[in-house]
């Protein structure tokens, strides 16, 4: 994760952080924390933290926060695959980590699902991750429910 420090509120980008728009363009989460208001980046920032007390926290915070992208694809990708199964999940969900350039996958349908269809939907969301983040080196899809025994 990257943090930003801004000790001046400025609705521009400066020279100064070019490094942060290269850490957003691969996906590295972002803690904007300092004068955050205005900021370019608050709309990328998975923590956004006024004052430099909390700098410490804030970047915890990013660093193990789901990634909110990734997981947006991730979850559309997975909810596809159970509609078009007539699985009914409407509190399926997904998660979505970095770990270093690693990413991790978790799916959580609600529901046991049949292998098969864990393995359509690992499909599915590992290709949604990827066309978004081609930066990850790896992507570690995982289920976080059981899997019902093959029939």
């Amino acid at each position: 994760m990257v943090v930003l420090a801004r000790d001046e509120a400025n609705a521009d980008a400066t020279v100064s952080e070019d490094g942060v728009r290269c850490a957003l363009r691969r996906h590295i989460p972002l803690a904007l924390v300092g004068a955050v208001d205005p900021s370019p980046y608050a709309d990328f920032a998975a923590v956004i933290s006024p004052g430099f007390d909390e700098v410490v926290a804030a970047a915890e915070r990013a660093a193990t926060s789901p990634l909110a992208g990734h997981t947006g694809v991730a979850r559309a990708a997975l909810r596809t695959v159970l509609e078009r199964e007539g699985i009914d999940a409407p509190d399926a969900e997904v998660s979505v980590l970095r770990h270093g350039t690693t990413l991790t996958v978790t799916l959580l349908p609600g529901v046991e699902l049949d292998p098969m269809v864990v393995e359509a939907a690992s499909v599915r969301v590992l290709g949604a991750v990827r066309a978004l983040d081609r930066s990850a080196t790896i992507i570690d899809v995982t289920l976080g429910h059981l899997v019902s025994a093959a029939p």
